[in-house]
């Protein structure tokens, strides 16, 4: 019986079915391939794998970022559509940006206006920071009502254009 050489072609073709696909591989796991110098590609088998994470992540996952920090510790973020989480030594923490809404009336008790940004100042103590967002409404002149972005803020006045 005379022996024929077999020039296995190095990829995964998932185009052709499998009796089209003489040569090739249609379907495989845990492998890699290593070119030899007939320009032909060998299979290896990887040594297998085990798990990071032991938990599900809820959501489906569409971004991963690993890195290891100056201590060697192996870090994974994770974006998936419901959170954002940071995973290291089997345990993950939601990174997930956070926004906090509060509702708090305040009494008004001085308003000015100077080239073009109002300020309001009141007797409680309050800590506005600059950059959050803030709903104005039942001050005199109404001109100042409104919602408006933050450029000062205190804990006894608030800033905005």
């Amino acid at each position: 019986m005379p022996h024929n050489s077999l020039k296995l072609i190095p990829g995964v073709d998932q185009n052709k079915t499998p009796a089209l696909n003489e040569a090739a591989i249609s379907t495989t796991s845990f492998v890699r391939f290593i070119s030899d110098r007939t320009l032909g590609g060998l299979v290896q088998k990887l040594g297998g794998w085990t798990k990071f994470f032991p938990n599900q992540i809820g959501s489906t996952i569409r971004a991963l970022w690993a890195w290891q920090d100056i201590n060697s510790n192996s870090w994974l973020a994770v974006g998936a559509n419901q959170s954002l989480s940071a995973i290291v030594d089997n345990g993950a923490k939601t990174i997930t940006p956070q926004t906090t809404t509060a509702s708090t009336s305040i009494t008004v008790t001085g308003a000015s206006w100077s080239a073009g940004v109002a300020t309001l100042t009141f007797s409680t103590s309050f800590p506005f920071q600059p950059g959050a967002t803030v709903v104005v409404s039942g001050v005199s002149p109404s001109g100042y009502d409104g919602t408006y972005v933050l450029i000062a803020g205190g804990s006894g006045s608030i800033s905005y254009a």
